[in-house]
């Protein structure tokens, strides 16, 4: 026997045994987390090994699968508002995990349906978050200060455009296909979770993401947030509260001298990602191998290569992004004396979207008036908000078809064109595909709305822990939304007709250009009447009953308009509309 042979004789042995080793180095854990006082799944708990940084957090069922080093003995398992857990998993491939919440929040008190309790006597799951609680920095929505800071509410903005829409899921995914909305109440007020505006709507071409329904209201107002979530915490309020309930509270007056509160700030933003695009020599080499690979010769793919190639150098993200400035100012005023409480407060913002052309403007003005008489056994709330909100959007939208829109446009089109023609028009290759900047130049999408809501209510105390409360509420929508299509827009890549009813009205956007005026009106009538009794016994033990009716009437009406058509031709760049 040779050497060698010997040698790999005694190496195969030792080669096999670390195989095995490598293998058995890791092992998978896998296994549930659960609230221990329901047992609902916990979604976004953090799962580590002990004494590691690095993991995995649970899904929307609460479920989770981790791969761990074999000498790992104990993992741990932490989230949001509740306690830490270290758990053995020493010889287990599964494990289930119940966390409890922690007990500095137990206290807190929590409106729940037509009152408010301690957490700790609160039948229900629910939640509290006061300013105290809430995220801090630069916050344009409502939902942006919960986010992150509630066990078993996961807040997913939809977009980075000003004012989006964010989707609110608490305790996971509660439908398939229908709506996971959660039933918002502002001062004991229920609004639409839709945005009462007509940003979903299409414009010219396409439907765009709905806005926030929260977007009207200054988060400088808000004073305290409660989340119920689960069946017997949201009962009260029938089907409309299968996703949970958000019940926001807005500041009243405080400081029997009155005081004045400014505040201002001013961010940026920029885009934290572009896409990974061609250059215009990668980009020809590409349509060289193109045609190559389609069985084209050598010398007729460089010949097609000759006709794609504009000899232009154009990167087309910088002709749609932007640093956005974003400037937020607030003004508030209150006192409170011993029978009567007002705030007064206003605020401006102003938001640029980090893609030209998107912006959002909004102005709101707040009044919260409380009002006692008779020894404080009668009582008034006046609470009422305005707002006014001006949106522009850039041509983007979520159905618009093979050519795409503004984003399609800019990772389609050919990096070697330019940006426009000798006569100062804008290049138009005539195949169909789009010029990101003609598009932005070229459409105009605005609208703007009124938003008043205001709830009156009087309590009134008929004998110790028994409350006779009235409730008027009252909710009104109007927006206004206007886009226009330039008729120096070709019909090779922007065709297409308006069709009403099976009619084609054969109005396209070349040579006639396109309008169309979109008018919502929403308004909500609320009227309550409820009787509390709530006595707490020497014995700790507490009672609480509520007896209520409630009418809520919502009426929608909507009118929309196109026109097309122009009294003189427009053609020339230099032409004004």
């Amino acid at each position: 026997m040779t050497p060698k042979q010997l040698l790999a004789i005694i190496a195969l042995p030792v080669m096999l045994l670390c195989s095995q080793a490598a293998y058995a180095q890791n092992k998978t854990i896998s296994g549930k987390v659960t609230d221990s006082k329901d047992g609902a799944p916990i979604s976004g708990a953090s799962v580590q090994p002990k004494g590691t940084k690095k993991g995995v957090t649970t899904g929307a069922d609460g479920s989770f699968k981790i791969s761990v080093e074999a000498n790992v003995t104990k993992l741990v398992v932490s989230s949001v508002g509740y306690a830490s857990q270290e758990i053995d998993i020493s010889g287990k491939s599964e494990v289930s995990v119940s966390l409890t919440v922690t007990n500095t929040s137990l206290n807190e008190v929590v409106v729940v349906g037509y009152g408010s309790r301690k957490v700790k006597d609160a039948t229900g799951s629910v939640a509290a978050l006061t300013t105290k609680d809430f995220n801090k920095g630069v916050i344009s929505t409502p939902e942006q200060l919960l986010q992150g800071r509630t066990p078993g509410v996961i807040v997913s903005p939809a977009s980075g455009e000003p004012g989006a829409a964010a989707t609110i899921n608490i305790r996971g995914t509660a439908s398939v296909r229908g709506s996971q909305e959660p039933l918002y109440i502002i001062d004991g007020v229920p609004v639409s979770s839709s945005d009462g505006m007509l940003s979903g709507s299409s414009g010219i071409e396409g439907s765009s993401t709905p806005k926030n329904p929260l977007i009207f209201l200054n988060p400088n107002d808000i004073e305290s947030i409660s989340i119920l979530k689960d069946a017997s915490a949201t009962a009260i309020y029938g089907s409309r509260g299968a996703n949970g309930v958000i019940i926001i509270t807005t500041k009243s007056g405080k400081g029997k001298k009155g005081s004045f509160q400014f505040g201002a700030s001013t961010s940026v933003s920029t885009v934290a990602s572009r896409y990974d695009l061609l250059s215009p020599s990668a980009f020809l080499a590409a349509v060289k191998k193109a045609n190559i690979d389609a069985g084209t010769s050598p010398a007729d793919a460089a010949v097609a290569v000759k006709s794609v190639d504009k000899g232009y150098n154009t990167n087309w993200q910088d002709q749609i992004y932007r640093v956005g400035v974003n400037q937020n100012y607030n003004l508030g005023w209150g006192f409170a004396g011993k029978t009567t409480a007002l705030r007064l407060s206003g605020s401006y913002d102003d938001q640029q979207g980090i893609i030209k052309n998107s912006s959002l403007k909004r102005m709101t003005g707040r009044m919260n008036l409380t009002q006692k008489f008779l020894d404080d056994k009668l009582k008034f709330d006046i609470n009422a908000t305005y707002s006014n909100i001006k949106n522009s959007y850039p041509p983007l939208t979520n159905n618009a078809g093979y050519q795409g829109s503004l984003i399609g446009a800019v990772i389609g089109f050919n990096p070697t064109a330019p940006i426009y023609n000798p006569d100062g028009s804008f290049y138009d290759p005539k195949d169909g595909n789009r010029n990101p900047a003609e598009m932005l130049a070229y459409f105009d999408d605005k609208d703007k709305t009124n938003r008043f809501l205001t709830s009156v209510s009087g309590s009134y105390t008929i004998i110790s822990g028994l409350v006779y409360k009235a409730t008027l509420g009252y909710d009104n929508s109007k927006t206004e939304r206007i886009s226009f299509a330039d008729p120096r827009l070709s019909t090779n890549a922007f065709g297409g007709t308006v069709n009403v009813f099976g009619k084609d009205l054969g109005n396209q956007i070349e040579g006639n250009g396109r309008t169309t005026k979109q008018n919502l009106d929403l308004t909500t009538l609320l009227v309550e009447h409820t009787l509390t009794y709530d006595k707490t016994f020497k014995n700790g033990h507490v009672l609480n009953a509520v007896a209520g009716f409630s009418y809520q009437k919502t009426k929608t009406d909507y009118t929309g308009k196109v026109g097309w058509g122009l009294s003189s031709a427009v053609s020339k760049p230099t032409d004004v509309l």
